[in-house]
């Protein structure tokens, strides 16, 4: 770290001690809604106000996940080796990923051109990579890459294995040199050249805090206390929030394991920034806390709702949401199970968004806010949400869909 910077995180710490008082009712009044929205929230009411689009886009970064195959394709293959084959696959189903994957590369360097051996294996590197990327810390990370390189050199044809390792290859390099803070529940990462965020980074500590623990109230989930990693929360100037993700300027933010955002200027665009923040660490508490099987529609809704704290805020814009929404078809929420943005035509995606919010919104005020939290945490029992709401209320969920 260069003496220029080490000396004003000095005057920082300077600042910090004598502010005292003076600070905390700067802080108090920066806090108070401006007379005006700032340039980028008249951007988006300005959208809202033609078709009230999602003001987020769930960004798919995962692979997708093949059934292994237990036949192997060339004769006389050892009996040994395909028993192990079949040992791996009884592993991935089990989401043992390390241990399927071993099981699996054994088989490829005994038989190694038999392809479904090699099929296999990239395919339990792949979950594995995820999963370790997932995890947060550097050494994880890295390990993630690894594994994740190893499974498009066994399977060259997958593009969705090699995607994913250009997108962990280009998100690993965009933190390289950066400053890292580390607070109670996160790690704050940025580029210490900017000295813009240097200084108005003190806002962001509390703010994120706040979050944290209404959230672990909500969720009834505590994840760094229970042993996980501290939330990453990594900025980017808008170029290189682009670069980084591979996604277009549109995107507000995104959670792959670490909560990333654009932030063109701190101080200007501070409600903005929150929103975003609550937006994508909701999407981590709710990875936390339900796993992997939380359907899309639940993820997003949730998501969405949480994007206020305040509930006036959050009232108009789910009024205003429900009457873009209309009365027209609902989808069915068997085809709102994986990422909306999945969905084949924008139009549909943009209702998925709409019918998501309303859905959760309609449960919190019919029945409380606990049952929507609780239909979360239900899905890392392998309990859907319909089940969980069925047990709670007596009702089916289809009922409270079909009353929007």
């Amino acid at each position: 770290m260069s003496i220029q910077r080490l000396g004003l995180y000095f005057l920082l710490l300077v600042f910090g001690v004598l502010g005292g008082i003076g600070f905390s009712r700067w802080y108090a009044a920066s806090t108070v809604p401006d007379e005006q929205p700032d340039s980028l929230r008249v951007e988006e009411r300005a959208a809202e106000s033609d078709e009230l689009r999602p003001r987020h886009r769930e960004v798919v970064f995962r692979i997708g996940e093949r059934e292994p195959e237990g036949a192997v394709a060339q004769p006389g293959v050892d009996a040994r080796w395909v028993e192990k084959n079949r040992e791996g696959i009884s592993r991935l189903k089990a989401r043992k990923f390390a241990e399927a994957a071993q099981l699996f590369e054994e088989c490829v360097a005994a038989v190694p051109e038999e392809r479904v051996f090699r099929a296999n294996a990239a395919e339990a590197l792949a979950r594995l990579g995820n999963e370790q990327w997932e995890q947060g810390k550097l050494e994880q990370r890295q390990a993630g890459l690894a594994s994740m390189r190893r499974a498009a050199e066994l399977a060259p044809d997958r593009a969705d294995i090699r995607q994913r390792l250009d997108q962990m290859q280009r998100l690993l390099a965009s933190e390289e040199g950066n400053w890292t803070e580390i607070l109670e529940h996160y790690e704050l990462s940025f580029d210490g050249e900017r000295t813009d965020l240097v200084w108005d980074s003190l806002t962001l500590s509390p703010l994120l805090e706040s979050i944290y623990g209404e959230y672990g109230e909500h969720f009834d989930c505590w994840p760094v206390e229970r042993g996980r990693e501290k939330i990453r929360v990594v900025l980017y100037n808008r170029e290189e929030f682009h670069q980084a993700t591979g996604i277009g300027h549109w995107a507000g933010g995104v959670f792959d394991g670490a909560v990333r955002i654009p932030v063109s200027d701190l101080k200007r665009d501070k409600r903005e920034v929150e929103r975003v923040l609550r937006h994508e660490i909701a999407h981590a508490f709710v990875a936390f806390s339900g796993g992997r099987a939380v359907p899309g529609w639940l993820n997003e809704g949730v998501a969405q709702w949480l994007e206020s704290s305040d509930f006036v805020q959050r009232s108009q814009h789910v009024a205003a949401v429900r009457k873009l929404f209309g009365s027209g078809p609902k989808i069915p929420l068997q085809e709102l199970g994986g990422s909306l943005a999945e969905l084949k035509e924008e139009a549909r995606i943009q209702r998925a968004y709409q019918q998501s919010l309303l859905l959760i919104d309609k449960i919190e005020r019919d029945h409380g806010e606990r049952i929507v939290f609780q239909m979360v945490q239900g899905c890392v029992r392998k309990q859907s949400p319909e089940q969980t709401f069925r047990e709670r209320t007596s009702l089916e969920l289809q009922s409270v869909l079909d009353d929007l």
